[in-house]
């Protein structure tokens, strides 16, 4: 006898009440992980694992964690394995039959489905193998179709509730599908996905989760309602993967775009910062994880890739807001108090960047893989200060301890110890690079060529201060170091006696100083002077088409001078490849012509109004 439509509804309440009972749980469990508690959250979660699909994601989230720290093989390895396990546990299909599970569950578990998806294929692009680079791209197109379908879905139950609503799929009246799918039709490749436009911010309002509204039309339709509170998890939920699916895909490579438009989709950085913000202001288990992802673009990627001009000022303040929102509710946090330092860093105050990182290596004593990041910093910030014989112990320690490139911890050794003058044990340094290499990775890459240099022969103190200026320019650490130091640089360059093969360098560091100086005519010439002086063979391929970009960038803050500007950064995009850091100065560059093209279109709306 089949059971009526009330019993249904019954079973389904108490079903997803079971469920979402762990909510609460698995948040707690997140929060002992942030607040220094690794050991422990990964037993609370591993102790209900099994039971609960909640709590197995959030013990595969953990072991992501652990791996992207890390960078370890093993540690990759494992997180792999625990990430399929949490998918075999989230999986609709492995409901028993006959037991009544709520719309809000089957959302839920295909949520955590997909973000187990996105995960492993994050992991899976660390390898950097070619065969691995395919395997992620396949798993990030399946996860965002399951993002995609439950986006649909939620919205057709409460509403779009995002400014901006990515590939969504219409009826034929228009309005949103919210049909209820399996798992298995949003992971079959065979199924065609229907693409309508996206809707631009302005035909959409955001509704703010704490004044939902649930589309009655929608609940009468479905056998098991959604009450508000399970919306707004699901509303969150979704928006933590979508926003860091987009954010993600908006900062692949601008080379290897067209391959993520292959498999289907595409990012849009606003998308992703929106959404992001929506999960982090939630009470939803993955906020402060939503919450860490935007600390890291704030105050990792916008400054890395330059997606602003200068010193970052506006992705500065995002990050310190961030920060003091987080400080009642991780106030001793490893975490955070890393991201303090960091952003100290940024602004250029070394001294409490050092403090900050000092106080998150102590309440990470018993996490090595925070300590160790901990401890990267402190020998930049050294760096930054230029006291190589406080960086040196720093370097010394990572080389020992860190199984992360540890050719480029003997590299920063040995450019350390070279500046000290024991240029001989600097050479020993150098040789030991090329036995650490595993991957050949672009930064292993270059670190091989360069140690290469003095494979016959020791360096000079002159050559070894300018290879280490190198990676600061090239991590644009210059715009964090101050005036006084600024000047020093320039002093101690200009007496420098370097390598023939390094003079080309020498007036690119040279003018990249001058530069954040606002010693433009200066920057200018010795730009210039690093172009000419490479001549048609560069000993360093990457001087010429960094100088240009350097160029670019100051002739386009020149009204006068904007489209000379955009010309020599249409050079670089166009004509040069192959050289060291190639990507991340297409970063730059990509990041450079889109801020001349919103100049554009700004003059152009001021004109219309005129």
């Amino acid at each position: 006898m089949n059971p009526s439509r009330n019993e249904y509804k019954d079973a389904s309440s108490n079903t997803s009440s079971a469920f979402w009972k762990y909510h609460g749980l698995a948040r707690d469990g997140i929060n002992l992980l942030l607040n220094n508690g690794f050991e422990e959250s990964q037993k609370l979660f591993r102790s209900h694992s099994d039971g609960s699909p909640l709590m197995s994601a959030g013990s595969g989230m953990v072991d992501f964690v652990q791996a992207i720290l890390t960078f370890e093989d093993d540690q990759l390895d494992r997180a792999l394995e625990n990430l399929k396990r949490a998918q075999r546990v989230c999986c609709v299909e492995n409901i028993r039959k006959g037991t009544g599970v709520g719309l809000d569950e089957q959302l839920m578990r295909q949520i955590l489905y997909a973000d187990c998806e996105l995960y492993m294929a994050l992991l899976t692009f660390l390898k950097q193998g070619i065969t691995d680079y395919i395997k992620g791209g396949y798993l990030m197109r399946r996860a965002w179709k399951l993002y995609d379908k439950c986006y649909c879905e939620i919205s057709g139950i409460g509403g779009a509730f995002l400014a901006w609503a990515p590939e969504l799929r219409c009826s034929t009246n228009g309005n949103v599908s919210s049909g209820r799918h399996h798992v298995e039709e949003a992971i079959d490749e065979s199924v065609e996905t229907c693409v309508v436009s996206p809707l631009e911010p302005e035909d959409v309002l955001v509704s703010p989760l704490n004044n939902l509204t649930i589309n009655e039309e929608t609940v009468k339709l479905s056998p098991a309602a959604v009450s508000p509170e399970a919306l707004r998890h699901l509303q969150a939920a979704v928006s933590c993967g979508y926003g860091l699916f987009h954010l993600a895909i908006s900062l692949v490579p601008p080379k290897l775009l067209k391959y993520c438009h292959l498999l289907g989709f595409s990012g849009n950085r606003e998308v992703g910062i929106q959404a992001l913000n929506l999960a982090s202001q939630s009470e939803d288990m993955k906020a402060p994880v939503a919450r860490l992802t935007l600390l890291w673009y704030h105050a990792v990627i916008r400054p890395f890739v330059a997606l602003d001009e200068g010193k970052n000022e506006e992705g500065l303040a995002n990050a310190t807001a961030l920060l003091e929102e987080s400080y009642q509710e991780y106030p001793s946090s490893a975490v955070f108090l890393f991201f303090k330092g960091l952003v100290s860093r940024l602004k250029g105050h070394i001294g409490i960047a050092l403090d900050e990182f000092h106080q998150a290596m102590h309440s990470a004593a018993e996490q090595q893989e925070i300590a160790l990041i901990c401890q990267y910093e402190i020998g930049w910030c050294h760096m930054l200060r230029l006291e190589w014989e406080y960086a040196l112990p720093a370097f010394l320690r990572l080389k020992e301890e860190s199984k992360w490139s540890q050719s480029y911890y003997a590299y920063l050794c040995g450019v350390t110890i070279g500046i000290l003058g024991s240029t001989s044990e600097a050479q020993a340094q150098f040789k030991l690079v090329p036995k650490f290499v595993k991957k050949k990775t672009p930064l292993e890459q270059f670190l091989l060529r360069k140690a290469a240099m003095y494979k016959k022969g020791p360096p000079s103190e002159a050559d070894c201060l300018l290879l280490a200026l190198e990676l600061l320019y090239v991590w644009r650490a210059f715009y964090t170091c101050n005036e006084i130091v600024l000047n020093r640089i320039l002093s101690d360059v200009e007496k420098c006696q370097v390598s023939a093969n390094l003079v080309p360098l020498k007036s690119l560091i040279q003018g990249s100083a001058c530069q954040v100086l606002k010693k433009t005519d200066l920057a200018i010439k010795f730009l210039q002077d690093a172009i000419v002086k490479s001549g048609r063979s560069p000993p360093d391929s990457h001087v010429p088409p960094f100088a240009l970009y350097e160029l670019g960038v100051l002739y386009a803050q020149d009204e006068k001078m904007s489209t000379k500007g955009e010309e020599l950064l249409k050079r670089v995009k166009d004509n040069f490849s192959g050289y060291d850091f190639e990507n991340r100065l297409s970063f730059r560059v990509h990041a450079a012509l889109a801020r001349i093209d919103e100049r554009k279109m700004s003059q152009d709306q001021a004109s219309a109004k005129r």
